[in-house]
């Protein structure tokens, strides 16, 4: 999963700014609820943040891991969003992780419940938001968008808070100009940091990108909106790219999360709908589009050739999930992205794991509507 800076909107990439040495100073990490009381929280939670610090902290914003490890973490305790945002990633990534790790499944989707109430009391502050809040409120959505990642429902969640992402980068950039938690690169700054990880040659999977550019040319009688249309390019410029080099690759690919946060919100919420088919067909060549990335975003994030199996095997659900959703009329036109992605493989038996998390989910959905759909 690669959640990277629009390369089209300066709302989400601002000019380069460090934080300044009175940002470290523990005296405005404040809240004015004050801090939270521990006895709320249990040994377990207490686990959930350790393995968020070691292992599941989110890679985003680019070149901010040494934040996520060091700078985050010291705001928790002051911001209940955080903090149960960051239970909720820990939660989810250990019990995909752990022996019997199932039985956490429901603990994690209880703090992403209360991440999301806690997020919508920190917008409603709205102009009076202070720097440190919006860095707060940032922080917070991208650790969720992590964790949507590793849902087996979580793709229109993704695609919320990836929108989400962007709003509130955008908003910090117009009214601070910086960020007092993370470091916002410009796309040039990006530029230079993935020059020397990623190479100029094309990604090695050139039947599978032409397969997929092939079927693409059959869905533009489908495509009944512009949101349809922007999304659809976005996907074929970037499979496109991938003919050409990696590089170029992954900066045309910050294009199609650029989509989700552009769009208004009554377009937003039609796109994502369940009853839209042309968006729920247009996000399999998406997730095809993650997939064959997924060489990139390992070598970029670190590590070593090894997939991570919680992320890629729940794409795999996602894909499953929306091909069986669709009417037999656009299926015909997806059986490339669908085949390809299942045929992946991909660790199925973690899947299993994810049964408590789908109806305890629904008991929030609500409560993420009101949240981001009606605010953004």
């Amino acid at each position: 999963m690669e959640c990277v800076y629009p390369s089209k909107a300066r709302k989400w990439l601002g000019p380069k700014r460090h934080p300044t040495p009175a940002s470290r100073d523990s005296s405005l990490i404040t809240s004015p609820a004050g801090e939270l009381p521990m006895t709320a929280f249990s040994g377990d939670d207490m686990r959930f943040f350790h393995h968020f610090l070691v292992a599941a902290h989110p890679h985003l914003p680019y070149g901010n891991e040494h934040s996520w490890t060091m700078r985050v973490p010291r705001y928790a305790h002051a911001y209940p969003c955080l903090m149960h945002a960051i239970l909720s990633l820990g939660a989810t990534h250990y019990a995909l992780l752990a022996p019997n790790g199932s039985q956490y499944a429901s603990t994690a989707i209880i703090h992403r419940g209360k991440a999301l109430k806690a997020l919508g009391t920190a917008l409603g502050k709205g102009p009076e938001a202070t720097n440190t809040e919006m860095d707060v409120i940032l922080a917070t959505c991208y650790t969720l968008v992590f964790q949507a990642y590793q849902m087996n429902d979580g793709l229109v969640d993704f695609a919320v808070m990836v929108r989400g992402c962007g709003i509130v980068t955008g908003w910090i950039l117009e009214r601070f100009q910086t960020s007092q938690m993370f470091t916002l690169q410009t796309e040039s700054d990006v530029d230079a940091l993935i020059a020397g990880e990623l190479s100029d040659e094309p990604l090695s999977t050139p039947h599978s990108i032409e397969a997929l550019l092939v079927a693409m040319h059959k869905l533009p009688p489908l495509l009944n909106s512009p949101a349809h249309h922007r999304f659809f390019h976005a996907i074929r410029n970037t499979l496109a790219a991938m003919q050409i080099s990696m590089k170029r690759t992954f900066v045309n690919l910050t294009s199609i999360y650029a989509v989700w946060y552009q769009m208004e919100n009554k377009e937003f919420l039609t796109f994502i709908a369940p009853a839209n088919h042309v968006s729920r067909a247009l996000f399999l060549f998406f997730l095809a589009v993650e997939l064959i990335m997924q060489p990139v975003f390992l070598k970029l994030n670190g590590f070593k050739g090894h997939k991570p199996p919680v992320t890629m095997s729940l794409v795999h659900q996602w894909a499953d999930t929306i091909y069986g959703e669709l009417p037999a009329s656009v299926r015909e036109y997806v059986q490339v992205p669908t085949e390809m992605i299942l045929a992946d493989g991909g660790l199925r038996a973690v899947i299993s794991q994810r049964a408590a998390f789908s109806d305890l989910h629904t008991l929030f959905s609500d409560v993420e509507g009101s949240t981001w759909l009606g605010c953004m």
